[in-house]
């Protein structure tokens, strides 16, 4: 084979390379998708939490708006048993015996209706401490909700935890871990 010819169809296809980047390239940009800026997000309601207006909630996955769940209303029909199965997740966190250590986090006996970065032994986060109040029924729905949202510099992160029957259950054990379980108000 002639070396020119090699040399001319090596070229060809450097060229034909570069061609296909640049198309892409304008391509991308030209089709690009419109992204949400942070000003977008904070003009979209993610949680109304009213009781004289109805509540709602947006949902990440399609965008639409659902009703915002009265937690205390869930938490009547807790299930003992389901609620020890639904702490399984946090065992490794957490203990909820009355005296235990703790573990990445706090022991969580009597995490109900006390103040929010307080635990006994635990050194809480100062964004923690600043959250102030007590550990009511609707703030810990809200708190296992999103935990980082809630509460921002938190370490703590749950894996799917949207639904609010799981929360609901989880929370209705968090409230038998304790000498009194009176319910806080919210």
């Amino acid at each position: 084979m002639n070396s020119g010819f090699v040399k001319n169809i090596l070229l060809s296809f450097a060229i034909a390379a570069v061609l296909l980047l640049v198309v892409n390239i304008i391509g991308e940009l030209a089709i690009q998708p419109q992204k949400r800026t942070p000003a977008a997000k904070a003009e979209q309601p993610v949680a109304v939490k009213s009781v004289k207006e109805e509540p709602t909630v947006e949902s990440e996955k399609n965008s639409e708006v659902l009703p915002a769940v009265d937690i205390t209303g869930l938490l009547a029909t807790y299930d003992p048993e389901a609620g020890k199965k639904a702490f399984r997740q946090c065992q490794y966190f957490h203990t909820s015996e009355k005296g235990s250590k703790n573990r990445i986090g706090p022991n969580l006996w009597n995490v109900v209706g006390s103040k929010k970065g307080s635990m006994e032994g635990f050194k809480c986060s100062d964004s923690m401490k600043l959250k102030g109040g007590t550990w009511t029924f609707g703030n810990l729905n809200t708190f296992l909700e999103n935990p980082k949202a809630f509460v921002v510099g938190t370490r703590m992160s749950i894996e799917d935890n949207r639904d609010p029957i799981k929360r609901a259950t989880l929370i209705g054990y968090l409230r038998t871990l304790s000498d009194n379980s009176k319910a806080p108000a919210d």
